[in-house]
């Protein structure tokens, strides 16, 4: 009897001993993992040089967290809330919203990538869609705006398409904003017509990040080496092909919005090389580190825009509006800092205001 018991004890004492162990891990894990975030790349910018390095490594960990659906299109999961990024309950960042629309309210919808977003934003309301929707509240004081960040980390047009058609249409939108580019000419991809089968062919780190609460996977996974995301069983398509996909994709939506009767503005991003922006040392290192390609396809959305004009409810070219600023903006090849969206959010105010006054 004496030495079952003593079994017993030594078990218990066994299994307590293995979760103070496993628990020391996640613990160092979580250490690690706050001064070494994944991909944070923008510790190292000049753009964030007067951010607070606490918040900057803040910022990248909330982004590595950050939650995707499994099934279907491509989009975020619900109720997250992290110190800068905070989800709602219908999977768009920002405040919480209802999905029937408010008399009186005038909806708007920001759809794209991780710029829209707002990847490395300091907060949710340094997002390119709030602090638009800010100049036109103040702009418009009688109107009821609502700005809804729709933006998807690794969203294209094919995406934001499927999106738009298949969720955001339940909202009732009054405009769409389709803000993107660099998705689509850096990755170059063309996927089946079944949107599930496109899913399962997901980028493998959207997939793994689904896992979120035990974070020494993550760690190890950093340490020794993180796979890439480039799938190769998605095909590469001819600059052309691209050009031409990404035009016949957003044709699609503005003639959704003629047949729906919402107005919609496309709307071609800038990145580092696009216009005449002066670039400080650290964005010059990415000018020349850059696909010479993207450069091209960014070049040939810009020329399709006159096409889309002519069934779309405007377009506009941003690839230049960054000229002349000699302060650091990007903190890679295309995303910003909070100026950075400031800027993009005055520059979509010009465009979308005359149709509120």
């Amino acid at each position: 009897m004496s030495v079952q018991v003593s079994y017993k004890k030594q078990t218990i004492f066994g299994v307590m001993l293995l979760l103070i162990l496993l628990g020391a891990v996640e613990g160092g894990a979580r250490v690690y993992e706050f001064y070494e975030p994944p991909n944070c790349v923008l510790l190292n910018s000049d753009s964030y040089k007067d951010v607070d390095p606490f918040l900057a490594r803040q910022i990248c960990l909330d982004m590595s967290q950050v939650l995707y659906e499994e099934k279907g299109i491509l989009q975020l999961k619900s109720n997250q809330h992290f110190p800068t990024i905070n989800i709602n309950s219908h999977g768009f960042r920002g405040p919480e919203i209802t999905m029937e629309k408010p008399e009186n309210l005038f909806r708007i919808f920001m759809v794209g990538g991780s710029t829209t977003f707002g990847a490395g934003s300091t907060s949710d309301k340094t997002t390119i869609p709030s602090i638009l929707e800010i100049k036109l509240e103040e702009s418009n004081p009688t109107v009821n705006i609502e700005i809804i960040n729709a933006g998807i980390p690794f969203a294209d047009s094919f995406r934001e398409v499927y999106y738009v058609k298949n969720k955001i249409l339940e909202y009732n939108p009054d405009v769409i904003i389709i803000y993107d580019g660099w998705n689509d000419a850096f990755h170059k991809r063309i996927y089946d017509e079944s949107i599930h089968k496109m899913e399962n062919q997901e980028d493998n780190e959207i997939k793994f990040k689904n896992f979120p609460f035990y974070r020494t996977p993550f760690v190890i996974n950093k340490i020794l080496g993180e796979t890439s995301n480039e799938n190769s069983e998605i095909k590469q398509l001819s600059n052309q092909k691209v050009i031409l996909n990404w035009k016949n994709n957003l044709l699609n939506l503005c003639q959704i919005g003629n047949e729906k009767g919402f107005k919609t503005f496309i709307v071609v991003q800038p990145l580092v090389g696009t216009g005449n922006k002066n670039l400080s040392p650290y964005e010059l290192k990415y000018l020349n580190s850059s696909k010479s390609n993207v450069l091209e396809i960014i070049n040939g959305f810009t020329k399709e825009l006159e096409i889309l004009e002519t069934t779309c409810s405007g377009t506009a070219d941003f690839t230049n509006v960054l000229d002349g600023i000699n302060e650091p903006i990007f903190y890679d090849q295309g995303h910003m800092n909070d100026q950075g969206n400031e800027i993009i959010a005055e520059n979509l105010f010009n465009l979308i205001n005359p149709i509120l006054e």
